[in-house]
């Protein structure tokens, strides 16, 4: 049974989104196997309470906050940070005293350190040398962020976007050369990943579903309703994107081939621009 300390962004319990729902299922099945301590970030809309219920997989578990979602002046020293340093602003904003000590205390008993998404390999360095580094590549940052920063709208949004992309692209390039082993949600992810820091040991974890959680129940006829359901927040651009280009360019089709199809949408989707041709098949 092995020692692993886990670092994550934000409590991975309860799942309610997309990389709470990876972390909280890699964590749970490596506590299955091994003795794993949690040191975790929390968002303000972290349900503490719920949280407990990790404890019994745990063998600890510590919590640290995000001191740029609580005070103004902790942001705008993040972002003063960034922009005068090579550091991008998704690490900086993570800037935490306590978890840096906490992390270089437990990292020597342990045989392994995950660091759950790229901004938690700024603390990569506090582990002892001897002691091997995982880092959970939820996403390949500097390809969304050049593909946000490609389409946003608004001049100066789009300007800091590109400031940060070397930023960005650096330190991700760093984090993975400072892995042992990076875990990545796909086969394209992967490969990116290895053409950003070439020699860099990757391998896949797909993210996967609760299928006894989320099975459809059958109609009275058996038959099942040509229905698709997406969960997710709009607020991620990734998922507006990709939703906007579903909506668009895929559904339309679907719907010319079985009129009775219903795409439901599940998280917040405010000022999303659904077709009128697909509007009453969209809940």
């Amino acid at each position: 049974m092995a020692r692993v300390l886990f670092v994550t962004s934000r409590l991975p319990f309860p799942p309610r989104e997309g990389h709470q729902l990876r972390s909280w299922h890699v964590l749970k099945g490596l506590a299955a196997r091994h003795e794993v301590t949690l040191l975790s970030f929390t968002r303000l809309d972290d349900d503490a309470d719920a949280a407990e219920e990790m404890r019994e997989h745990l063998a600890g578990l510590e919590t640290f906050p995000i001191a740029s979602e609580r005070s103004k002046l902790a942001l705008a020293w993040s972002l003063l940070r960034s922009a005068v340093t090579r550091e991008p602003f998704v690490s900086t904003k993570y800037a935490s005293r306590a978890m840096q000590a906490r992390i270089a205390e437990l990292a020597r008993n342990a045989d392994v350190v995950h660091f759950d998404m790229l901004p938690l390999m700024r603390y990569a360095d506090a582990v002892p040398a001897g002691v091997p580094v995982v880092y959970n590549a939820h996403n390949v940052e500097h390809v969304l962020l050049a593909t946000r920063a490609r389409l946003h709208g608004h001049p100066l949004v789009r300007r800091f976007l590109d400031s940060q992309l070397p930023r960005l692209l650096g330190f991700e390039r760093r984090a993975c050369v400072r892995a042992k082993l990076v875990l990545a949600c796909s086969t394209t992810d992967a490969e990116q990943l290895r053409t950003l820091a070439p020699g860099t040991r990757v391998e896949v974890v797909p993210n996967g579903v609760d299928l006894d959680g989320n099975r459809p129940a059958a109609t009275a006829n058996g038959r099942q309703k040509a229905k698709l359901v997406f969960v997710g927040q709009m607020g991620w651009f990734p998922n507006r994107d990709g939703i906007d280009w579903f909506l668009h360019d895929i559904f339309p089709r679907i719907v010319a081939a079985r009129p009775d199809a219903e795409f439901v949408l599940v998280g917040k989707a405010d000022g999303l621009d659904v077709p009128a041709e697909v509007a009453s098949h969209v809940t």
